[in-house]
């Protein structure tokens, strides 16, 4: 009796503390006709993870600007490869995907724009925070053409 009540109380005190939830891993990704996403140009990262307070667990998440009106950002093994992963850019410029990437060897990123063309960052990325550079002093923020 004594265990069945510990069981219980742990799994209630479980739920009920977001801070040991499991990742949302099958939340959407964004999409082009969407327009619910927010904090453009903040990194989505900073809630959107395991222990954070926002809803979905990101693996890649961003914002951009310019014309992203039906944009993409795709994901390749190497320069000149097939896109291995395309994340729509929604109606607001965020773009954002709770699915398993794995960076672990680097990724080149491309941003295909709503005419098909394609512009490619030079080097790999190792991470899906895309906006901890973008729009900061480090980088510029990323702009559609």
């Amino acid at each position: 009796m004594k265990n069945t009540f510990f069981v219980v109380s742990l799994i209630v005190l479980l739920v009920a503390c977001q801070k040991f939830a499991l990742p949302d891993k099958n939340g959407d990704s964004s999409s082009h006709d969407e327009d619910e996403s927010h904090e453009k140009g903040k990194n989505c990262m900073d809630c959107h993870y395991s222990a954070g307070y926002a809803e979905g667990v990101f693996t890649l998440a961003g914002s951009a600007s310019g014309n992203t009106n039906n944009a993409d950002v795709q994901l390749f093994e190497t320069q000149g490869g097939s896109a291995i992963r395309t994340i729509q850019v929604d109606r607001l410029g965020n773009f954002y995907t709770p699915n398993d990437i794995d960076f672990s060897n680097g990724l080149y990123v491309g941003v295909r724009n709503s005419n098909g063309e394609l512009e490619m960052m030079e080097d790999e990325i190792f991470h899906g925070q895309c906006n901890l550079c973008h729009g900061t002093s480090i980088e510029e923020t990323l702009t559609i053409e």
